[in-house]
């Protein structure tokens, strides 16, 4: 048996209401806010949450917005951004997920302790090969194993 999945949703779907909601509502106050730092995060979604993303045909038009997002965020000094989607033990390991998306306080504790320590900050050095390595290990998943 073989999943078949559609390509169905365009690469730069999801660009416009991004860059306007970032530009709308998150850029301000970083600009205003220049002796305080900022820490955004991708939190590590389960791969049942990029199974759905892969059935509706998602992943590239999300890892663009992701790509984008934090090109914009990381031109700002006081901005830290960290991606844990990429941490593929832990998002394949359903024992740390409630459902899809909600992850167990565990998690919680392993970010902020990684917020502190750096591990999986990304950097303007970093983000694009850190994105384009989980962009292309979701899209190569075999998720027949998550059933």
């Amino acid at each position: 048996m073989s999943l078949n999945f559609p390509i169905s949703v365009p690469q730069d779907a999801y660009l416009d209401a991004s860059i306007q909601n970032i530009r709308t509502f998150i850029l301000p106050h970083i600009e205003e806010m220049t002796d305080t730092d900022f820490i955004f995060f991708f939190p590590p979604y389960s791969i049942l949450y990029w199974y759905d993303c892969m059935a509706e045909g998602s992943i590239e038009a999300y890892m663009a917005e992701i790509e984008q997002i934090t090109a914009m965020l990381l031109e700002y000094p006081n901005v830290r951004v960290f991606y844990f989607q990429n941490d593929f033990n832990r998002i394949t390991n359903y024992d740390n997920y409630i459902d899809s998306t909600h992850y167990l306080l565990e998690t919680n504790n392993f970010m902020t302790q990684c917020f502190a320590d750096g591990n999986y900050e990304l950097t303007k050095e970093t983000y694009k090969s850190v994105l384009e390595e989980a962009r292309d290990w979701f899209l190569s998943y075999d998720y027949l194993s998550c059933w």
